[in-house]
C-alpha cells in the first residue's frame, strides 16, 4: 500500500488536539504535558497549537513521571 502524502497548502490537524479538545471541554483547566523535544517546542508547533486552543506545560525531559503522576 502506497502511503498518502498531503499538500503541504493542506492544514492537518495533528492527531493529539481532538482528543485536548474532548478533554478541555470537559475540564477547562486542562494542560497538555509535553517534554521539550524540538518538535514540540518549535515556534511553528507552538503558535499552531495554540491557535487550536491547545495549551501546553513542558516538563523536562529527564525528569521522574512519579513527581507528574502523584
Amino acid at each position: 500500500m502506497t502511503p498518502q502524502l498531503h499538500n503541504s497548502t493542506t492544514p492537518v490537524t495533528p492527531i493529539l488536539w481532538p482528543a485536548c479538545w474532548e478533554l478541555l471541554s470537559k475540564n477547562p483547566d486542562f494542560l497538555l504535558m509535553e517534554d521539550n523535544a524540538a518538535s514540540h517546542a518549535a515556534n511553528f508547533t507552538t503558535t499552531e497549537r495554540e491557535k487550536a486552543g491547545v495549551f501546553n506545560k513542558n516538563k523536562e525531559s529527564n525528569s521522574d513521571m512519579q513527581s507528574v503522576c502523584s
